[in-house]
This record gives structure tokens, C-alpha cells and sequence, in this order.
């Protein structure tokens, strides 16, 4: 009968992947749009540079691009699938379910092995068929690869443990090494597993016990991959430290974001801990939370120290990194293995309780399980239907991505704001440059950019976002609603509409023998209002006074920072004999003088 396990299993696969099937084209939009397409970027890079593991690329902390933040190993899978001609998109969740694949195989060897077919079987089920897992299985991210790579360590080191061969071993450190390097945070607790397993023929006194686990072989097996994994970020980390634009994403920088440690309190308990806890329980196992007591009755009976080690496993990365899994979702992923074999082990003991009562009591069992998750599914449509959309892109990425393509050049460097880190405007505009942050934000960074050859800036709230970065150059200028250029000089500018600058002396030689416009000088109030100005159809300078935080707005491109010369072109002007003036911020702004003249291009 165990001979037909891998034709059932790649039956079970193919079912598997006929819901995924039809969302593989979706854009990288459906949820956490952000590490999704920061995975995607480097992919991507890989694709069109060729694979360098040592020396990946994010292009959006500025020049250099070199990125070390996660061995890259899943955007290298991902860069092949895109040689072999899918699309970058499509590639990306190809790769990922590979490895979404690979790991529920692996979960099932491992079920076989120490829990019997049974629990094997209800294992796999638990595994694909979750809500979480028709989400995150076909999503841009390196979750899979990761939980992959650890499976395989706990099932070949408990098998090392129980046969002593060398490729054992060996099989064992490299995939303990993939998983940890990939995602330390997730390998970091499957070496309890490992070292907990009591291999049979092993006595039962403590020093029988040691003795086995002092074995230098054991040893490395339990520290060989997080030692690479430590090798690796602590480079990242001297790196990230040096570098002023992602500083913050040092390792070191973001301990306090991983651990939180604000939310151990009673308090936290019940409005975090019970909150991410429900959703862990609301996407994987919904009705089916029972079983965990027929898993402890399992489990008592046989590997103990096994499962004592899996539930550890389980529940410390959890307790650990909680600033992680309280923010993301998907960190659940890393996760989501273990607990399908705690609760396949839980349904094999109670299909192995109810199975001496009838083939009747057996199927209304089975029955019951089908049910509820026909009812964990519906419960949970809002989370899993968006992946059924062509397009789910409810933050509006692509139009802005779109506008930034259209309004810039292939290789010119762009400095964004308004997204964070969020890289998907200029991954899918692909576009490379800087993005300003909260974390990163400083007047010694704004003093850096200058002598970078930055040429676009790009904001995604003009309203609202620091546009006063773009004070920082000589010259900026308006090129549509959220997009603008900037340059040490006005001939930087090729696109602009509307031009601003602090250069007086500008103004003093464009206003020379030119004709003026207004008598005396106009007050515009910094209510949004908009005021109509006469202008003249060669082009318009503006001599103004205005407080530091005020935007202005000049015909119907984007508003412009507070500066002492702006300039209309006759593309602004239309032809039009008037254009529309505005401001936003404290107070009004002035109009010292107003001339006829082209722009300085």
C-alpha cells in the first residue's frame, strides 16, 4: 500500500494547484505589496545582471545598491524561472510555490517518519489547505525556502541521530544551512527538535543522554548553520551601520523591533498576545483547535521529548521575535509546518480512537473534518478571495508607478518619499534611486544628495509629504502631479513645467529688459484658494517671499516648496492669457515682482 504514497502525494499536489493556477499572474499588490516586491527587485536584478549571491542589489537606499540583508538564495530560484522566459511577476510566485511545494513534502516525510501514514496524510492537508496557505504559498517572498530548508534539517538530523552515516550528516548541515541563512529567525529553534530526539538504543540515564548529544558530529549539525547565518549578519550589519540611508536596517538597529518587548504585560497579553494568537488560530486551524488535545495524548505515548522539542519549536518564535509576527502576517509562514504536524498528529489519534467504533462513526469523523474546513474557508473568503482578482492593487501602486515611468527616464535616479521602505512604485516603474524615510531622514543625509546623480524626485502625497528635500538643489521643478525634477542648475531641468530655485540673481537677469507684469506687489493667503494670475504665453518669473513649510502651486502641476524664484513655461501657460496661483502652509505669500520671459532652459 505505502507504494502508492507518491502517486497519491502528486495527486494531492496537482489538486493543490488548481486554485493557485489562475492567480500567478496577479501583480505583487495583494497584500504586504512592500516584501513582496522587495523581493522581487533583487529577482529581478539577478535576471538582467546574472546571479551573484554574495553581492545582492536593492536599488532604493542609493549607490551603491549592494543589499545584504538576507542571503539570496529565493531570488536566485526566482531569477532562473525568469531566464526560462515567465514573466517577472509569474516567476516570482512559480518560485515560491516550488518551494511552497518542496516544503510539504518534506512535512509529510517527516510526519511518515515519526507519527506513521496517518498522521502523514492529515499533516499534508492541514499544511496546503489552510487559508494562509492559499494567500502566502504563490506570494513574492522567501518563507517557503526558508521552512524547506529547516523541515530538512529536523527529518535528516533525527535520522543522522538514529543511523550515524556521514551523508546523513552532511544532507542535514547543508539544508539546516539553506534555512537559516535564507530566514534565521525561523531556523533558530529547529535544532531543539534535533537535539531532543531520543534515537532508539539510546539509554535512558542523563549521561547516556549527554553522551549522545556531546557527540562532536551532533554538535555540528546544531551549530554549523547558525554560525554561517551569524557569519553573514554580522557582515550585513557592519555594512548596514556604515551606510547613512539604511543605517536603521541594521541588524543591531532593529532589535527592538523584532523582540518588542513592550508587549510583555498583562495588559499586552490581552490586546496583542490574544489578538495575534486569534489570527494564528482564525487562518490555520479554525474548528479544528480541539485536536491539540488529542495531539498531547499522542504524543505522550511515544517520542516525547520529540514533540516536547517541536512544540517548543513552535511556539518560541513566536513568544521571541513576537514584534514580527505582531506586524506581518506572513511571518506565520515560518511557523505553519510545525503546527501542521502537531494537529496531523492530533487527527491521527483521533481517526485512530474512533476507528475501532465503525466504518459509520469513522466517516461521520471524517465528514465533521471536511466540514469544518468548508467553514474555516468561508469564515476567512475576505482573506484569501482579493488573490481571485486580475488586479488587486487597493493602495493605487500602478497608476503611480505608471506616472514616474512615463515622466522620467530609464536610468535616471530617482529620490522618493512618502512610501518608507516600501520599494513597489519604483520596482514596478523599474526605476532605481533613494527612498526617504522616517528611519532615515536627516539633514546629513540631504546634504549627501547633490553630488549624487539624483535627477528625479518623486513624492507620492505632494500635500503632505517633506517636499523640502528639494531644496537641497540649486534648482526643482514641476514635471506632473507627483513628480518633479531636480539639479544643481535650471538646465538639469529638461521636463519641468514650473521651475523653482533660490537663485536671485536669476531672476535679476531674466527680469533685465524684460517686460513687468505687476505694479506692486501681490498677497497670496496660504488657504489652498486658488488665485488667478495675468501671465504672458513666452513664459512668467516670480519673485516671492513665503514662510519655510508653505507649498506652492502654479497652474496645475504639482505644488513646489516655499523658494524665492519661480517660473512658469508657455507649457504651464497653455497659450492661456491667466493660470491659477495657490499656497498652503502659515500666513500668505508675497509677490515681490513678476516678469515676462522665457524660461532659463
Amino acid at each position: 500500500m505505502r507504494t502508492r504514497d507518491p502517486f497519491i502525494f502528486a495527486a494531492v499536489m496537482v489538486l493543490a494547484l488548481v486554485p493557485r493556477l489562475p492567480t500567478l499572474a496577479q501583480p505583487l499588490l495583494e497584500a504586504h505589496g512592500f516584501r513582496q516586491t522587495w523581493t522581487a527587485y533583487t529577482a529581478l536584478i539577478y535576471h538582467e545582471q546574472g546571479i551573484d549571491l554574495l553581492h545582492p542589489e536593492m536599488p532604493i537606499f542609493g549607490p551603491p545598491f549592494f543589499h545584504p540583508q538576507e542571503f539570496p538564495i529565493f531570488q536566485a530560484i526566482a531569477a532562473i524561472v525568469m531566464d526560462l522566459g515567465v514573466t517577472t511577476d509569474t516567476a516570482m510566485r512559480v518560485a515560491a510555490l516550488l518551494c511552497f511545494f518542496a516544503t510539504a513534502g518534506l512535512v509529510f516525510g517527516l510526519a511518515r517518519h515519526v507519527a506513521g501514514r496517518a498522521a502523514a496524510w492529515a499533516t499534508l492537508l492541514f499544511f496546503v489547505a489552510s487559508p494562509f496557505a492559499l494567500l502566502w504559498s504563490r506570494g513574492s517572498l522567501i518563507e517557503y525556502l526558508a521552512t524547506a530548508g529547516c523541515v530538512a534539517w529536523i527529518w535528516a538530523g533525527i535520522r543522522f541521530r538514529e543511523e550515524r552515516t556521514w551523508l546523513l550528516l552532511l544532507l542535514a548541515i547543508a539544508a539546516g544551512s539553506l534555512g537559516a541563512l535564507v530566514k534565521p529567525t525561523t531556523a533558530l529553534f529547529c535544532a531543539l527538535p534535533i537535539g531532543l530526539y531520543r534515537a532508539a538504543g539510546e539509554g535512558a540515564d542523563v549521561r547516556a543522554w549527554l553522551r549522545a548529544r556531546l557527540d562532536p558530529r551532533v554538535i555540528l549539525l546544531l551549530i554549523v548553520p547558525g554560525f554561517l547565518a551569524t557569519v553573514w549578519t554580522a557582515a550585513a550589519d557592519a555594512y548596514f551601520q556604515n551606510k547613512l540611508a539604511a543605517a536603521f536596517l541594521a541588524p543591531s538597529a532593529l532589535r527592538d523591533s523584532y523582540l518588542d518587548l513592550g508587549v510583555y504585560s498583562l495588559r499586552a497579553f490581552w490586546w496583542v498576545w490574544a489578538g495575534v494568537g486569534f489570527r494564528f488560530v482564525y487562518l490555520f486551524v479554525g474548528p479544528f483547535l480541539p485536536l491539540l488535545g488529542m495531539a498531547w495524548v499522542a504524543a505522550r505515548r511515544e517520542r516525547t521529548a520529540f514533540w516536547v522539542g517541536i512544540a517548543a519549536a513552535l511556539a518560541l518564535p513566536f513568544l521571541v521575535f513576537f514584534g514580527l509576527y505582531r506586524r506581518h502576517d506572513y511571518y506565520m509562514a515560518a511557523i505553519s509546518p510545525l503546527a501542521a504536524l502537531v494537529f496531523g498528529l492530533g487527527a491521527a489519534r483521533l481517526i485512530q480512537a474512533v476507528a475501532g467504533r465503525g466504518r459509520r462513526t469513522l466517516v461521520g469523523v471524517v465528514g465533521a473534518g471536511l466540514t469544518a474546513f468548508v467553514v474555516l474557508f468561508g469564515l476567512t473568503s475576505d482573506y484569501w478571495l482579493r488573490i481571485y482578482e486580475p488586479v488587486h492593487d487597493a493602495e493605487q501602486i500602478l497608476p503611480a508607478a505608471s506616472e514616474l515611468a512615463a515622466l522620467s527616464r530609464s536610468d535616471d535616479l530617482v529620490v522618493m518619499v512618502g512610501r518608507r521602505y516600501d520599494p513597489s512604485v519604483l520596482y514596478y516603474a523599474r526605476r532605481k534611486g533613494l527612498l526617504i524615510t522616517d528611519e532615515n531622514a536627516s539633514e546629513e543625509l540631504y546634504a549627501t544628495l547633490p553630488s549624487q546623480p539624483y535627477r528625479i524626485f518623486f513624492s507620492w502625497d505632494p500635500a503632505l509629504d517633506p517636499i523640502g528635500i528639494m531644496r537641497s538643489w540649486g534648482w526643482s521643478g514641476a514635471v506632473g502631479p507627483r513628480t518633479y525634477e531636480v539639479g544643481r542648475s535650471a538646465r538639469a531641468l529638461e521636463r519641468s513645467a514650473v521651475l523653482a530655485s533660490d537663485d536671485r540673481a536669476a531672476f535679476d537677469v531674466a527680469a533685465s529688459g524684460s517686460r513687468r507684469l505687476v505694479p506692486s506687489l501681490i498677497d497670496v493667503r496660504c488657504d489652498g484658494v486658488g488665485r488667478s494670475l495675468d501671465v504672458d504665453p513666452v513664459g512668467v518669473w516670480l519673485l516671492v517671499h513665503a514662510d519655510a513649510e508653505a507649498r506652492v502651486s502654479l497652474s496645475a502641476y504639482a505644488p513646489l516648496p516655499a523658494r524665492a524664484v519661480y517660473v512658469i513655461s508657455p507649457q504651464a501657460i497653455g497659450g492661456r492669457s491667466s493660470v491659477s496661483v495657490s499656497c498652503i502652509g502659515r500666513g500668505s505669500m508675497t509677490i515681490d515682482a513678476m516678469t515676462a520671459a522665457p524660461p532659463p532652459l
